[in-house]
């Protein structure tokens, strides 16, 4: 298979967009346009169309702007046998309108938010799947000797609904654990952001991680950080969103929490607790291994095509 991969590179999700491409070049001939730096990127596409021959053209355009819907449906008139595909790894409290006027017009949109579905599904009138982030091979690190930090990586945002919480939590951490906090992230005092080559350095360190979301309330939806964490093999106290159960076991894999108190209790638990939460750590570790990688989402995504009616 022939893949046409338009990536989001200037952005944060820029690593995770490469470790896509190089999952995508293992099984199939793949070719990357950086459609952001393209002075003309409507012309570059149909430049590529006619000399790379794609059989399928995946698009991460989120709210850029750059490719026009009628252009979109253009190409695709002219290249019936094509299968075009987008993905949007935001999760707002609507749809992104620019992903949903390009959905109306593509064969399939792919949304990271199982919550999302069947928001862009009315909107697009279009077949929409879940299909979630992943980490990369290079995320996936083993503890090593504990510097005792309670690592909480999460910006300071002010306008999602879990904002507000975020701020409580970090406040609680810094209160309760203010010989082991670690905080990462932009808008905070005296804390910078974390990159993401950086992360699993950090993490694998800690005796726990903490997670929150901007999202608490949408099904199947937590921050891409939280694999990338749990890839450390440390444990990780993350926040509870309707059907995480379905992708961990709280307890065993993952130690969850619904408000800021409980979230400081597992902490507190993950320090007297050390033999018990390690083996939590590793068990996460393995069931991120097993499912969240991006050599799983290539095979999920494999499947997604076949939705696909030309």
């Amino acid at each position: 298979m022939r893949i046409l991969y338009l990536p989001l590179i200037d952005r944060g999700g820029a690593n995770e967009q490469w470790d896509l491409l190089n999952i995508f070049r293992t099984k199939h001939h793949t070719l990357a346009l950086d459609y952001l730096a393209c002075e003309d990127p409507h012309k570059a596409l149909q430049d590529l169309l006619k000399s790379f021959d794609p059989d399928v053209v995946h698009m991460q355009l989120q709210n850029t702007l750059r490719l026009e819907p009628k252009r979109i449906a253009d190409f695709c008139k002219a290249r019936p046998a094509t299968q075009w595909v987008q993905w949007c790894g935001d999760v707002r409290d609507e749809p992104i309108q620019h992903v949903v006027d390009i959905g109306k017009v593509i064969d399939l949109t792919l949304v990271s938010a199982r919550g999302m579905v069947s928001l862009y599904e009315e909107r697009t009138g279009k077949p929409v799947g879940h299909w979630d982030h992943a980490v990369g091979d290079r995320f996936f690190t083993s503890p090593c000797e504990s510097d005792g930090s309670v690592v909480f990586c999460a910006h300071n945002y002010h306008h999602f609904p879990g904002s507000e919480e975020r701020r409580r939590l970090a406040g609680a951490l810094k209160s309760s654990f203010p010989d082991r906090l670690k905080l990462f992230g932009n808008g905070w005092e005296n804390a910078t952001a974390l990159p993401w080559e950086l992360q699993p350095s950090v993490y694998r360190r800690a005796i726990c991680t903490v997670g929150s979301n901007n999202y608490n309330d949408r099904d199947g939806y937590f921050s891409d950080r939280m694999f990338i964490a749990m890839a450390a093999g440390v444990p990780h106290v993350g926040r509870w969103v309707p059907g995480i159960d379905e992708f961990f076991h709280d307890g065993q894999e993952i130690l969850t929490f619904k408000t800021v108190e409980e979230a400081i209790e597992k902490v507190q638990w993950v320090i007297a607790h050390p033999a018990e939460a390690a083996a939590i750590g590793r068990a996460g570790k393995d069931r991120v291994h097993i499912d969240h990688t991006w050599t799983r989402r290539l095979e999920q995504y494999e499947k997604l095509l076949t939705r696909i009616e030309k």
